[in-house]
């Protein structure tokens, strides 16, 4: 099953486009690129249009780090993990 999703807004490549499409098919994006150029390679598939008030933007990468608890090692290493976590991590 396929489908073209239209965005009358889309961030792309850092940018703003504007009547941007996607090819979807069994789950998986098949095609980007502005919404004729698809519809013209893919006729008679179901589309479906985000309009102005919404905008296609890719997905987020949870970038956060623990890296910095290293410094806790060692530290309080008497308490139970509850302790440790109220009373030394959230109080540095």
């Amino acid at each position: 099953m396929s489908r073209i999703v239209r965005a009358v807004r889309a961030l792309v490549e850092g940018k703003e486009e504007r009547d941007f499409g996607l090819v979807i098919e069994n789950g998986k994006f098949r095609a980007v690129g502005p919404f004729e150029q698809l519809r013209a390679a893919h006729l008679g598939v179901e589309v479906q249009t985000f309009g102005d008030d919404v905008a296609l933007v890719p997905g987020f990468i949870n970038g956060h780090s623990h890296a910095y608890q290293i410094l806790l090692r060692g530290w309080a290493d008497d308490l139970t993990f509850a302790q440790w976590r109220s009373d030394a991590l959230y109080r540095v």
